[in-house]
């Protein structure tokens, strides 16, 4: 592969950034470039993993296309699906294993791979704010996993798979680890 360079771009959302705050363009766009190499200056490394950074909102919103995406392929496949299934199959592991790999700081030697959550790198969280948000992530999942069966489904059964325009990919793709000490681990359910 080739070598990137970091070549210099503008454009208008270029020019209103660097207009709002200088300092701002130089860390996003300069300042980490090519920190994802092992023999980086520090800085560099730091900056570009700091550019990493997601929040609990994000985290959820990934978990969220994780269940809706995994819910859409069951129901193509005929299957009948429920939102609780969806979001214990395909948003519970990635949830759980981003929220390990945060916490383990695993971001600090692999940032593309970890998700850095913000509120962990800040240390935002007393424990129960952390179990109340917690909380709050699983029922938006669901939420989604439950509107989209309800509301789109209905709306979608004629498309095809080979159809579908495939518009964004999702952070993580290492598999997910089932570790009790995570907040999104539930017990397994039984099968019916």
């Amino acid at each position: 592969m080739s070598e990137l360079k970091n070549r210099f771009t503008w454009s208008y959302s270029a020019a209103d950034e660097f207009e709002t705050c200088r300092r701002k363009r130089y860390w996003s766009k300069y300042a980490g470039w090519g920190g994802w190499e092992k023999d980086a200056p520090e800085l560099a490394r730091k900056a570009y993993r700091l550019s990493k950074m997601v929040n609990i909102y994000t985290l959820t919103g990934n978990a969220a296309e994780r269940a809706v995406m995994w819910t859409l392929r069951r129901l193509q496949a005929g299957a009948t699906v429920a939102a609780q299934e969806a979001y214990q199959a395909a948003a519970r592991p990635f949830l759980n294993e981003a929220w390990r790999s945060s916490r383990q700081q695993l971001w600090k030697q692999d940032p593309k791979k970890y998700p850095c959550l913000r509120e962990h790198y800040y240390r935002e969280w007393e424990p129960e704010t952390e179990r109340e948000q917690v909380q709050r992530a699983k029922d938006t999942v669901i939420a989604c996993a439950e509107n989209f069966i309800r509301l789109v489904w209905p709306r979608l059964k004629e498309v095809r798979h080979e159809q579908e325009l495939v518009t964004s990919a999702s952070i993580g793709t290492h598999p997910p680890r089932r570790d009790p000490s995570t907040p999104f681990h539930g017990r397994k359910r039984r099968q019916q």
